[in-house]
């Protein structure tokens, strides 16, 4: 096969549908936030409780957040969606309780002043577009209607490791929370990161001089792997036995060339930090989409693809830092090829300070820290709850932001 190039929207659209603009489900004026995340998720219903912890530890209300179900697991779609119309109603209550105490308030606002009550209470919820939700001229709607911050994808994709179908779910979400709210950093997520920092505390450090405008994406190059992952398709299949999807590696097709030859191919870790400008360059770059057709038919392209667009695109290979991962990971001697679940026996793994680089004296927050995020996490475990219980008390509630005491 001859590739030269696509056409971006047909080829892309045909398999990514967000990535034609949409507009935002959130009604009314559109929101700011300074940070999303997209949290992927596959497996078992029990896994909603896994989410719920991550967001309960996350979810200050500064960030936006679109989780990502495989299209397989209907039961864990289900039993998310319950975890977060759970959350909408506490919102709900909680706005309700605020508008009664501005409303009845002689402090601030007086008494029956609506417009002035609700736009309070939007900020409260985190969102900061400086209007009130309502219909598309900006006029007030009924502030129960709001949805939360939380959102569920609308195109749940079916997901095969080592298979292209892992990088259309990323792009997917990615290009769903461009069109959902403003935002400057995304950060993707498993249920199985537990953070070592608020979102609020994640944003300021990412929103320092120093950073604004940069992806953060640990790449290298191990050529010769590259070359094989990319020289033969790998198609996904139906085992007809054991019925589970596999790998199949025909040897009679293939790319003959690659259609952009001057480009430095790069392998990296599937856990990034992204600039907002980046993912949109990778939703309407003709190159970039060149690129996916190439990599489609690749073996692990997820752990390739946004790394080879970000380094050979003159724009963002200069905003590119390594440490994109942020992650404390751990592989055990016997099994390299995947990250090993925490344990209580992890805190003398990591230290109170190895993770930060902070102070354990004063517990003043960095604004270098090493990690952001350990994985895996398993808070359900009781080795996993016992690490949880040291890891929030010694860095999640003890980075406060900006170093004020109090916490969030």
């Amino acid at each position: 096969v001859w590739l030269y190039r696509v056409d971006h929207t047909a080829y892309v659209g045909a398999t990514v549908p967000s990535v034609r603009p949409g507009s935002s489900r959130i009604p009314g004026c559109r929101r700011r936030y300074k940070l999303a995340y997209q949290i992927l998720v596959h497996g078992d219903s029990k896994l909603a409780a896994n989410l719920e912890q991550l967001l309960d530890e996350l979810d200050d209300g500064t960030a936006v957040f679109l989780v990502h179900v495989d299209k397989r697991h209907a039961k864990l779609r289900a039993a998310i969606d319950d975890v977060v119309r759970r959350r909408d109603a506490r919102m709900r209550k909680q706005r309700a309780e605020v508008r009664r105490l501005l409303l009845t308030s002689a402090v601030g606002y007086a008494a029956g002043d609506d417009d002035a009550s609700e736009k309070l209470v939007l900020q409260e919820n985190g969102a900061s577009g400086g209007g009130t939700p309502g219909d598309d001229d900006g006029e007030a709607g009924d502030i129960d209607d709001v949805p939360g911050n939380v959102f569920l994808s609308q195109t749940p994709l079916r997901g095969q490791w080592g298979h292209v179908s892992l990088v259309r779910i990323q792009l997917s979400g990615y290009w769903e929370l461009l069109d959902l709210a403003d935002w400057d950093h995304v950060i993707n997520l498993s249920v199985f990161d537990y953070p070592l920092r608020r979102s609020a505390e994640i944003q300021r450090l990412l929103g320092l001089p120093a950073n604004r405008g940069k992806s953060w994406i640990d790449t290298w190059e191990p050529q010769d792997e590259l070359v094989e992952r990319l020289s033969r398709p790998r198609l996904a299949h139906q085992h007809g036995v054991f019925g589970q999807r596999q790998m199949a590696s025909p040897q009679s097709c293939g790319a003959l060339a690659s259609p952009l030859p001057r480009w430095r191919v790069v392998k990296h870790h599937q856990w990034m930090t992204l600039a907002r400008d980046f993912v949109e360059f990778l939703r309407h770059d003709d190159q970039a989409a060149t690129a996916f057709a190439h990599f489609e038919w690749g073996w692990i392209v997820d752990e390739s693809f946004i790394g080879t667009v970000a380094v050979n695109s003159a724009q963002f290979a200069d905003r590119l830092e390594p440490g994109g991962a942020r992650r404390f990971v751990h592989f055990s001697d016997d099994n390299t090829a995947h990250a090993a679940f925490v344990d209580d026996s992890w805190v003398g793994l990591i230290g109170e300070d190895h993770v930060g680089g902070d102070d354990n004296k004063t517990g003043t927050s960095s604004d270098d820290p090493r990690y952001m995020f350990v994985r895996k996490v398993d808070g359900r475990s009781d080795g996993g709850a016992r690490w949880v219980e040291w890891a929030r008390r010694l860095h999640l509630d003890r980075h406060v932001l900006g170093g004020v005491a109090g916490g969030i």
